[in-house]
């Protein structure tokens, strides 16, 4: 029978906890700095800034700045004198890591609910459900104590376990109820002219398909995160491995929403780019057919008009200039995933 709380136990455990966080470490500087071609495309205008980014680049950069503090605690020359008998400076700046850590986790989520938001239309009811979970999950963050989700370097002021089980519990069965509203709304709520669902992306886009499979990939990978915290936290085996996983939590949490929100707006603007051209053909072959000109305001109002088709089986299609289509029951562009203005 192993002894969990050993000296030796707990030195070996100290040495994969501080390996698998260097690890994670370098994953996500390596995928940080990877990707700031993003935020030079909005620095130099060339991508149109929404609102609802500002949760893009702030679960970004709290989850950066989280890293730089837990190094700045790790690779001090004064660590190992704090481990047992912390300053309160100390206490306050590994407090401020460990609210980042779990403030990144929560603003991840809220990427998600406002993707989930733009494909459900802005439905009352799910901005409503997605409201008050979201707020709950916020008041949990904001009301762990201090200590609740530190780094384990502080032995004498171990994180609560009960706290750390409750914060990501609840955010597993939140990642759990946007994969639901993803899956049924992009699955399987649509239905033919039979009237019987209509399953599995039959007929649907290809931008329903990048959708669903970022939903369930986000899902899979927050869930398992977070479901070997939760785990390890139960456990209570020793203060380490109680404070070894989180950091991996928050950091694959941040990535995966990262790139689904990078991914999906990339795509609109090179959907935008192949299809300007066809749309102009298309629109101009119309014009020519109905024996209109295709120049001056009449060609220009002629690539505004929405051009749709929804008799039997076939989903609404919107032509536009830019932008590309989610084909559900209510036509959404892609523009509209990050846009909450009505």
């Amino acid at each position: 029978m192993i002894d969990w709380t050993s000296n030796e136990t707990l030195a070996l455990c100290g040495l994969a906890e501080l390996r698998l966080w260097y690890a994670f470490i370098g994953l996500y500087l390596w995928e940080f700095c990877t990707s700031l071609d993003f935020e030079w495309d909005f620095i130099t205008l060339k991508k149109k800034f929404r609102l609802p980014l500002v949760f893009y680049f702030l679960g970004r950069y709290v989850m950066l700045a989280s890293i730089f503090l837990l190094l700045w605690i790790i690779t001090r020359p004064t660590a190992s004198h704090y481990q047992n008998k912390p300053s309160a400076n100390d206490l306050r700046i590994i407090g401020t890591e460990g609210f980042f850590g779990v403030a990144a986790i929560g603003v991840a989520n809220i990427n998600m609910t406002l993707r989930t938001v733009a494909i459900w239309g802005k439905n009352r009811q799910v901005m409503i459900l997605l409201g008050i979970a979201t707020i709950g999950q916020w008041v949990i963050i904001a009301f762990v104590p201090n200590n609740a989700m530190q780094t384990s370097l502080v032995r004498e002021t171990k994180g609560n376990p009960i706290w750390q089980t409750i914060f990501f519990g609840y955010t597993m069965v939140f990642d759990l109820v946007i994969l639901c509203l993803n899956i049924y709304k992009l699955a399987i709520s649509q239905r033919n002219a039979s009237g019987s669902p209509r399953l599995l992306f039959n007929g649907r886009s290809r931008v329903a398909h990048l959708l669903f499979a970022q939903g369930l990939m986000y899902f899979i990978a927050s869930f398992v995160a977070n479901s070997i915290t939760v785990l390890f936290v139960f456990l209570d085996l020793n203060a380490i491995l109680n404070t070894i996983f989180p950091l991996p939590a928050q950091i694959i949490s941040t990535i995966v929403a990262s790139r689904s929100v990078r991914s999906l707006i990339n795509h609109g603007y090179e959907g935008a780019s192949n299809n300007t051209g066809r749309n102009a053909q298309m629109i101009s072959g119309d014009s020519q057919r109905a024996g209109l000109s295709t120049t001056g305001s009449t060609h220009r109002r002629k690539r505004s008009v929405v051009l749709s088709k929804t008799n039997g089986d076939t989903d609404g299609l919107e032509m536009q200039p830019l932008g590309i289509l989610i084909q559900t029951d209510k036509s959404v562009r892609i523009d509209d995933v990050f846009e909450l203005s009505p």
